[in-house]
């Protein structure tokens, strides 16, 4: 298979350790991706309306039939650009370490904060960029086509950084003449999507190095191949009309499915057949322009035509949304992202529920709220249901009829209880007060442990705002947390406000204003996001949270026996001094055992313990707590997992060490040594041979008498080890936060007690004394700990952008159609953070 056929998945994007260091002095790397996205009906539809009203001659499903329903983006660089005016594929220069994926991955994140759900890799091609300051530069480059879905938006994370003037929309006709003219009248633009300056010119120009015809008295680009640029071209321009060709499949049925009633059995099976024999897009306008005339003569006006055709693009776009290849990689991230399309869609709900019940991490879900829209229906009846059952909309439209006691069982009773639990919960309609009190007393707990989550991500958030008006605007994300349950479910479909919010906006008898409309408009949607998405937390979190308060209070005796068996009593007290710059801990120094604490306020009295080695004793601090469950929640959320054992540092332990009983112990506080360890044991991050069994490590002399003493205790296992950095390097890691200049070793430990089958983990830290040495001025190992400590709460909001499944978490509970510019706003300051640590300069 050649380049320009290869697809593949995008999951995330992972440095490439394997690019020589030789290879990226001997050449420039250049990323660059095309971007294809489906149109949505509120940009298509006002479109369509106004080219009928303007051209009343042209005929409705002529119009329809040519309507392009994929759009391509670009961008236009900024007037600092060496390609200032230009407009091209997102992208740049790769880092070393990054394969051109990788590259254009984090390249197009950081111009636009678009994650894509496909990728094609079209071609590549090399030239010579005629720099007017950095002189000839040889360039090599890669051409990626990337898929994003309909509702992601589009926004620069540091435009000045990015040299980006702003981001462009076009038609698939407008990319293919701006392909091969090289310009396009700024007239022509179709949905301009940023701050342009394409009001005020008169035409944009195509990238120097794309195009296929050469002003080499301007270009700043020379021995460009001309074969190679045509072969890219052609490359997205097949991709692209294929993308075309299965929306409009599936904009087709749709329609159907909208319109079945009016078709026979018989002809709905011929017209699906027709649409699953379309190869190209000339069939496929065939083939809707077939089913369109046919719905003329079934009686539709041409406005009902263009109404169905409208409805189906929204249908086919959420489709996309929630199929199981694009909504996520878990449970959490599907039913994140339907929570919010769910909200910007406008035609039949129930048909939305159908679509979205074909995904199978949304099924369980869907039916828990089917059989729950029955019991308030039936409830609200009273004396059961009659005749045909009504549709799941007008189902719920019952929660308005019932009481707060009644729908909060109702609520229990179908979303969080197992048959087994159910059957003790008193079933409506007899008399409920005992279910009633249960019903409360448990959604009160349960709404706690949300509220300290949902606050625990806006105090992530807060340090990176940096302006106060933002802040409060961030803090008012969470307007519904006091919320009754069963205020949350009448809010989360309704179409108003509560009375006492409408007039915080509108104080009562004042005459509306149309902006005044537009923001209540837009609060009650958020209201609408925000109440669903706290129930939809409450769903989520329940059983995580049940198994975490199990493994907290079950497992912690269990880990102890491993420590117990290298540990020696009583507990031993150390003096540290702290010297602090303010809040921040600037140097630790371990004192004498016979310094009176009192003496000074900056002395700190740390409980010890002796472990035992091989080696003698090391006294050292054991700091044991588990994980917090707000910790707990955000990795189950960032990292998308389903199953709650896949999180194995619930468990965490920081060995912190201060000495050792003899010369001999303390001098291997700062020794370092080779060990060979079984890659099995290894973090797979480190390993250097994937094919071998064993591996060479170095860390410090004193940690690897710990990890030794640990691996003779029967049942205990090393897993992920990755040793003590040296002073002055970085610790290297691929997640979040990696790259810090904090230093300590860190692995995990599975121990299987003697006649059990389970296992327990256990995550463990390291941290040792480091000498005076490469930029690192000497410290304590106590010095480390409580600098491991500050990093952590540094990138605990850099975590909830940084995810391994499709989208970002804040992407996903904070949409920035919803929230806007704060969010915009922390996400940027993220960004440009990352890009100064890549530059050493962090």
């Amino acid at each position: 298979m050649s380049p320009g056929d290869t697809e593949y998945r995008i999951h995330s994007f992972i440095p490439d350790t394997n690019v020589s260091k030789e290879q990226e002095n001997r050449e420039r790397r250049v990323s660059r991706s095309f971007v294809t996205q489906s149109l949505r009906s509120e940009v298509i539809e006002p479109h369509l309306k106004k080219l009928l009203e303007t051209h009343p001659e042209q005929d409705v499903i002529d119009v329809l039939v040519d309507t392009d329903l994929t759009s391509v983006m670009l961008i236009e660089k900024g007037f600092e650009s060496v390609n200032a005016g230009q407009v091209m594929p997102t992208g740049g220069e790769a880092d070393q370490g990054e394969d051109f994926e990788t590259a254009a991955l984090r390249r197009k994140f950081e111009e636009t904060h678009l994650r894509p759900v496909e990728g094609k890799r079209l071609g590549k091609m090399t030239y010579t960029l005629k720099h007017p300051s950095k002189g000839d530069r040889d360039l090599r480059v890669q051409y990626f086509s990337f898929h994003i879905l309909p509702t992601d938006v589009s926004y620069a994370h540091d435009p000045e950084g990015d040299k980006i003037g702003g981001v462009v929309r076009l038609t698939i006709e407008q990319a293919i003449e701006l392909l091969q003219k090289n310009k396009l009248s700024s007239k022509q633009i179709f949905l301009l999507e940023a701050e342009t300056g394409y009001e005020s010119a008169e035409e944009v120009a195509l990238l120097d190095s794309l195009r296929t015809v050469r002003e080499d008295e301007n270009d700043i680009v020379k021995n460009v191949k001309p074969h190679e640029v045509e072969q890219i071209q052609i490359s997205f321009l097949l991709d692209i009309v294929k993308k075309e060709t299965e929306k409009k499949k599936s904009l087709l049925r749709q329609i159907l499915a909208i319109n079945s009633s009016k078709f026979s059995t018989d002809e709905i099976e011929e017209l699906n057949t027709k649409i699953d024999q379309s190869k190209d897009q000339v069939q496929t306008r065939k083939c809707l322009r077939e089913i369109l005339e046919s719905l003329q003569k079934k009686g539709l006006s041409n406005e009902d035509v263009f109404n169905t055709y409208i409805a189906a693009i929204d249908l086919s776009n959420f489709e996309e949304e929630v199929a199981d290849k694009h909504a996520g990689l878990s449970k959490i991230e599907a039913l994140s992202r339907f929570m919010f399309t769910l909200l910007e869609t406008r035609y039949d709900f129930d048909t939305y529920i159908s679509i979205a019940e074909k995904n199978p991490f949304l099924k369980e879900f869907i039916g828990k709220l089917r059989n729950f829209a029955a019991a308030v229906e039936k409830t609200a009846k009273r004396n059961g249901l009659t005749g045909k059952s009504l549709p799941l909309s007008a189902q719920l439209a019952y929660i308005h009829e019932l009481g707060d006691g009644q729908l909060e069982v109702l609520f229990m009773d179908h979303f969080f209880l197992t048959d087994h639990e159910r059957e003790g919960v008193e079933q409506l309609p007899r008399k409920v007060k005992a279910s009633q009190k249960q019903a409360h007393d448990f959604f009160r707990q349960v709404k706690l442990e949300v509220n300290k989550f949902n606050q625990s991500i806006v105090q992530s958030i807060r340090p990176e705002s940096g302006v106060t008006h933002n802040v409060k605007l961030l803090e008012q994300m969470h307007e519904v947390e006091e919320a009754s349950v069963a205020n949350l479910i009448r809010l989360s479909f309704s179409n108003t406000l509560p009375p006492d919010v409408l007039r915080r906006f509108v104080p009562k008898g004042k005459r509306k204003t149309n902006e005044e409309r537009e923001k209540i408009k837009h609060l009650i949607k958020r209201y609408k996001f925000e109440c669903r998405r706290k129930l939809m937390d409450m769903y989520l979190f329940y059983e995580p949270n049940e198994f975490f308060r199990q493994v907290q209070t079950e497992n912690r005796p269990v880990q102890n026996q491993v420590w117990n068996k290298i540990s020696s009593f009583p507990i031993y007290q150390i003096f540290v001094r702290l010297e602090k710059d303010g809040t921040d801990l600037r140097a630790v120094e371990v004192l004498d055992s016979d310094v009176n604490p009192e003496e000074s306020k900056n002395i700190l009295v740390v409980d010890v313990r002796a472990y035992k080695t091989d080696r003698g004793f090391y006294y050292v601090h054991q700091n044991g707590l588990p994980k917090e469950i707000e910790s707990f929640m955000r990795k189950l959320m960032v990292r998308g997992y389903d199953n709650y054992e896949q999180v194995e540092d619930i468990h965490r332990r920081a060995i912190v060490l201060f000495g050792g009983e003899n010369e001999e112990t303390r001098q291997r506080l700062h020794e370092r040594e080779n060990v060979v360890f079984s890659v099995s044991e290894l973090d797979p991050q480190i390993v250097k041979d994937k094919t071998a069994s064993e591996q060479e490590v170095e860390d410090v002399a004193a940690v690897f008498d710990i990890i030794r003493a640990l691996k003779k205790i029967p049942g205990v296992k090393i897993k992920n080890y990755r040793p003590t950095n040296k002073p002055g390097e970085t610790y290297k890691s691929k997640s979040v936060g990696g790259g810090g200049k904090v230093v300590f070793a860190k692995l995990y430990i599975e121990y299987t007690p003697p006649g059990e089958v389970k296992t327990y983990h256990e995550e463990v830290m390291l941290f040792s004394p480091t000498p005076k040495e490469g930029g690192f001025s000497e410290q304590s190992a106590y010095f480390w700990f409580e600098f491991k400590k500050a990093d952590d709460k540094k990138y605990a909001f850099s975590r909830l952008l940084s995810t391994k499944s499709l989208r970002s978490f804040i992407d996903l509970r904070y949409p920035p159609q919803i929230y806007g510019k704060p969010v915009r706003q922390v996400v940027g300051r993220f960004i440009e953070t990352q890009k100064q640590k890549r530059k050493g300069k962090d």
